[in-house]
């Protein structure tokens, strides 16, 4: 005899919510949207940026009861912020961990771009630790979104990410840019994981664009996240993806700019003046915010689709240091090409534990 399925505690307490007569008409969809999400969240198959927070989800209606335990309209909100709180732990990338993970490839594979990869950990913790939708089984699942690298160069923390997803094994990173490696020094779009061979700057915006607007099209639901450097903000094929990215009003687009204040040559201030980023990005129709680059927390709530522009696009300004987490790094351009010798990695990893 067939087990009957059981009903999980979010679906009952929303569909209480819905049955009651006191409920305005206008709240009915928002709160069966709600019990979706949340039904998601329980089984840990939705990223954290689908829900519309900081907004309050629902606001509770029935006549005596609002605000106290007994309303089901605020018991199911309850439930449904506790999941995103178990969500948020369960996905969490740990920074340091990924920070070791670059340190040992670089040094095995006697690899430069140390720092350009360090400035971006944490912006793809917070992207692979719940902002984007994907499978974490199966990096090349239908539904996932796709994250272009337009900065392709920094790709030793995307592989670091992959290392902690299960997407490349110990033996990808330890032979990093060995004799028969499948991990190169750029993006490589047949490593699953990576969207886009990028590496050649100002390319990976303009791909990105164009896949957002063919999901567009397709009436998806998917979202195009890009990472691209402040100083690869000199191309002008960023500047002409921009204007065609808000002309086509892709909402569902996310410039991630990683302002580390470096470029390959010197500082960017210094060798083509960029800022104010905000303001230039907004010029060209997105939605734009800056956030400390460094804080999971902070880039979780910056690319946070607004649903009061949903025809924008949106960028983010990520303020970083360039070879953040290790203190002889930091800010210290020499090692977008240094390579680490023995007692500089053991230095290096020590301040990592």
């Amino acid at each position: 005899m067939r087990r009957p399925q059981k009903t999980s505690t979010v679906k009952r307490v929303v569909a209480d919510a819905t049955n009651l007569t006191t409920l305005k008409r206008t709240e009915q969809p928002r709160l069966q949207r709600l019990g979706k999400l949340a039904d998601l969240f329980e089984n840990q198959r939705l990223p954290i940026s689908h829900l519309d927070e900081p907004r309050p989800l629902l606001v509770g209606t029935t006549q005596g009861t609002k605000g106290y335990t007994g309303d089901p309209v605020c018991q199911a909100k309850r439930i449904c912020q506790t999941l995103l709180s178990r969500a948020i732990r369960t996905a969490a990338l740990d920074p340091r961990v990924l920070r070791r993970h670059i340190l040992h490839m670089a040094h095995h594979g006697r690899s430069a771009h140390l720092g350009c990869a360090m400035s971006i950990v944490e912006i793809c913790a917070a992207l692979f630790g719940g902002i984007m939708q994907y499978d974490r089984s199966d990096p090349l699942a239908p539904h996932r979104d796709l994250l272009v690298l337009s900065k392709g160069h920094g790709v030793m923390a995307l592989y670091a990410c992959f290392r902690e997803l299960g997407w490349v094994g110990d033996d990808d990173l330890r032979n990093y840019l060995g004799n028969g490696t499948r991990l190169r020094g750029v993006c490589e779009v047949d490593i699953p994981g990576c969207e886009v061979s990028s590496g050649s700057l100002g390319h990976g915006l303009p791909v990105a664009v164009g896949m957002a607007f063919g999901l567009l099209r397709q009436q998806s639901q998917r979202r195009v996240w890009c990472i691209v450097g402040d100083g690869e903000m000199n191309e002008g094929t960023m500047w002409e993806a921009m204007l065609f990215a808000a002309h086509r009003r892709l909402g569902n687009l996310t410039v991630i700019v990683d302002a580390n204040g470096f470029q390959a040559m010197g500082h960017t201030a210094e060798v083509l003046r960029l800022e104010p980023l905000v303001s230039k990005f907004a010029a060209f129709g997105f939605a734009a915010v800056e956030c400390d680059g460094h804080d999971v927390h902070a880039i979780a709530a910056a690319v946070r689709h607004e649903e009061s522009k949903p025809a924008m696009p949106r960028a983010v300004i990520a303020r970083t240091v360039k070879g953040n987490g290790v203190s002889f790094m930091a800010a210290n351009n020499r090692w977008h090409y240094t390579r680490l010798t023995d007692d500089t990695l053991a230095a290096a990893l020590d301040e990592l534990r």
